[in-house]
């Protein structure tokens, strides 16, 4: 399974985004595999870029996200795995907005993902061994 983080989702939506191509592709590949996934976190994130800092309006955005997703299984977090992410943030003495992408991993985790395709690497990695062996980004294969 791929689990895709809100960057990657919001590149794949949005053609004018520098990584759109990448996004999408990788995504849409997935998706043809029956492999994507994305954590209930990133839906409401989506939803807040698409209609708070690009100025989209709720229903069409409610629209983009329905569309771009049909089909992609929606992984959530339980109060234990809440629980299991805070201790995981406290112990690697980790704070702020960082929580976000923890939780992303956190449904990685859950479900064995293989991949966690990111567009920002670097904040994956230092979520501890696990999340790094399985952070990427996502590139464009050449045949």
């Amino acid at each position: 399974m791929k689990l895709f983080d809100t960057s990657v989702l919001i590149a794949s939506i949005l053609s004018h985004r520098e990584n759109h191509l990448r996004a999408k592709t990788a995504f849409s590949q997935a998706k043809l595999e029956k492999s994507a996934c994305i954590s209930a976190h990133s839906v409401a994130e989506v939803y807040n870029v698409l209609t708070g800092r690009i100025l989209i309006p709720p229903a069409k955005a409610r629209e983009l996200i329905e569309n771009n997703f049909k089909g992609v299984e929606v992984i959530a977090l339980d109060a234990s795995d809440y629980i299991r992410v805070l201790e995981k943030m406290s112990s690697r003495v980790l704070s702020g907005g960082v929580i976000f992408d923890a939780l992303i991993a956190e449904c990685a985790l859950k479900i064995q993902a293989d991949t966690l395709f990111t567009l920002n690497l670097k904040h994956f990695l230092r979520l501890g061994e696990e999340v790094s062996n399985i952070a990427r980004e996502p590139e464009i294969k050449l045949v």
